[in-house]
């Protein structure tokens, strides 16, 4: 179990990467080793997917990469949570960043295939580093794309694989389409309501609270679990129901 847990807990360092650069004029560009994007694994379908969706903007790398790093240690205290509840053999790690990059999806895996990849934390930090994009906050298109991909793998919405989805964000959205981006990530919501998943918004800033909490009503689902940045131990949702 301690060697499992190491292994899930470099795989989380790679939640707050992107996979395009911004120019010093704001324009976005294609990294030269950029993965292609994530599409749905051609494999049997998956018991359990964790995803969590790490706000790499400018306004909260502090909370990631900073001296306290809470957001960072949330996210590890969930994996651990995840394989302390659960023995699944076929769970995925989903992994996602949420900045000016127009895409949020990064990489979905067992933590044996993360190894691999990966020797390091240090490579896993310079990694994210090379590629982050602080430029700009595009939080509710990411945290569309996370959910539509999520909705769209074999056995979600026939209800035989269970997901929880982590948002690590103080959704502070400066989009120039933003209104149009939280509708549309409204109606995402209406629809992971129906394959009774589970969702939290943690680390929000204390003025966009109300904001993300209607915007979960509004789908219909349970804002219990949408907290503050200035809540000190956020609670984490259980992953064994």
């Amino acid at each position: 179990m301690e060697r499992t847990t190491t292994i899930i807990l470099l795989a989380l360092t790679l939640s707050f990467a992107g996979c395009e650069r911004v120019d010093q004029n704001g324009a976005s560009e294609s990294h030269a080793d950029c993965e292609a994007p994530v599409e749905p694994l051609k494999l049997a379908k998956r018991d359990y997917i964790l995803a969590v969706a790490a706000d790499t903007s400018g306004s909260f790398v502090e909370e990631m990469f900073g001296s306290s790093g809470r957001a960072y240690q949330f996210t590890l205290r969930a994996i651990e949570r995840l394989f302390r509840d659960r023995a699944g053999t076929n769970d995925r790690v989903l992994l996602a960043q949420l900045s000016a990059n127009t895409r949020a999806l990064l990489w979905e895996g067992t933590p044996r295939s993360l190894k691999k990849r990966f020797a390091s934390s240090e490579k896993l930090k310079d990694y994210i580093l090379q590629r982050s994009c602080p430029n700009g906050s595009r939080l509710y298109a990411g945290i569309t794309q996370v959910l539509n991909y999520i909705l769209s793998l074999p056995g979600v919405k026939e209800g035989d694989t269970k997901v929880c989805v982590l948002v690590l964000s103080d959704l502070d959205d400066n989009s120039p389409t933003q209104t149009e981006d939280k509708d549309r990530m409204i109606e995402a919501l209406k629809k992971f309501k129906d394959i009774k998943g589970k969702i939290g918004f943690y680390f929000i800033d204390i003025q966009c609270l109300e904001t993300t909490r209607q915007c979960l009503i509004d789908a219909g689902l349970d804002p219990r679990y949408v907290e503050s940045g200035i809540v000190e131990a956020p609670t984490l949702p259980s992953f064994a129901e």
